[in-house]
């Protein structure tokens, strides 16, 4: 019962490391089915329970995986937006590249506990925000600072606690200091967690 928000990105059990050469940077982390299906159970009972009485959770996953991960949140004692976010990110792998098309869009699970209400009644496709792109991009799987501002923006008030369990290279932490949040970030990779180190005091947008 410590967190007003949880906001993370983990593995999508895409095989994400076999994406090369298409990626521009590597996705050095496990992600297979097992290894997501090992998680995203592990998560959704575990966020569940370091929730606060009311919370929101916002979870990355394939569209693929959306339906498992929300059964599994439900089952947990979330309850799940029946359809997801949509980030429209503007570029993308190519999963097929003799047939195509170019994946530019990311998928977001929504979910909240108790009664905690939105601060504001917002779209569900995200827009404007571009992927991140050339030398600032340091982890296959980054996410845009804006994007985890955007989302905050409609559940976290300036004091509010917020959890990114799968932290990567730190965006949860330049959101939160942007917000006004206090942030928990957890990450496994050392290298990744060195990188996070370096960012604790950015308050810029990407």
């Amino acid at each position: 019962a410590s967190f007003d928000v949880i906001l993370t990105d983990p593995p999508y059990g895409v095989g994400a490391p076999n994406f090369a050469p298409q990626a521009s940077t590597g996705h050095d982390y496990k992600d297979t089915e097992t290894n997501f299906k090992e998680l995203s159970n592990i998560l959704a009972d575990e966020s569940f329970r370091v929730a606060k009485e009311r919370a929101h959770a916002y979870i990355f996953c394939d569209m693929r995986k959306f339906e498992h991960l929300g059964a599994i949140m439900v089952l947990a004692g979330w309850t799940v937006f029946p359809t997801p976010i949509y980030w429209f990110k503007g570029n993308g792998m190519v999963p097929f590249p003799k047939h195509g098309p170019r994946r530019t869009v990311e998928c977001i699970l929504y979910a909240w506990k108790g009664e905690r209400e939105t601060l504001v009644l917002k779209n569900d496709a995200i827009t404007k925000i571009p992927a991140i792109r050339g030398k600032e991009l340091v982890h296959g799987a980054q996410k845009p600072v804006a994007l985890y501002c955007e989302l905050l923006s409609r559940s976290a008030r300036p004091g509010d606690t917020v959890l990114d369990s799968f932290g990567g290279s730190g965006t949860i932490l330049v959101a939160a200091n942007i917000m006004r949040l206090t942030a928990t970030y957890i990450e496994c990779d050392e290298a990744q967690y060195n990188r996070a180190t370096q960012r604790l005091n950015v308050k810029e947008l990407d």
